[in-house]
């Protein structure tokens, strides 16, 4: 989707060019996307119990994610020791859901 394809857009065009627009290679820009499923926060908290129910039932791992299941993401993907050969990718934190 759009998503994919603007991380993979950036990603192209950060290793094209550098700072003054010339086609000299400079330091990577990587761009990665987090797609978040259901995470438990104060706004999701509002919602009435039957529809956070259902939803449950649709997460194979049976939870709502948390904050900082997204912050791990995150932080994996801000790594350069462990994703640093990444970029240009969309990553669900979603327990998933969508499947």
């Amino acid at each position: 989707g759009l998503t994919r394809a603007l991380a993979k857009e950036l990603a192209f065009s950060s290793s094209k060019y550098s700072e003054n627009g010339s086609t000299e290679k400079r330091g990577m820009i990587r761009v990665n996307a987090i797609l978040p499923g259901f995470i438990h926060t104060p706004m999701t908290e509002g919602l009435p119990e039957t529809i956070r129910e259902r939803i449950l039932r649709q997460i194979p791992l049976q939870r709502f994610g948390s904050p900082e299941d997204v912050a791990n993401m995150a932080m994996f993907l801000a790594s350069q020791d462990r994703s640093g050969y990444v970029t240009g990718e969309c990553w669900e934190c979603s327990g998933a859901i969508s499947l």
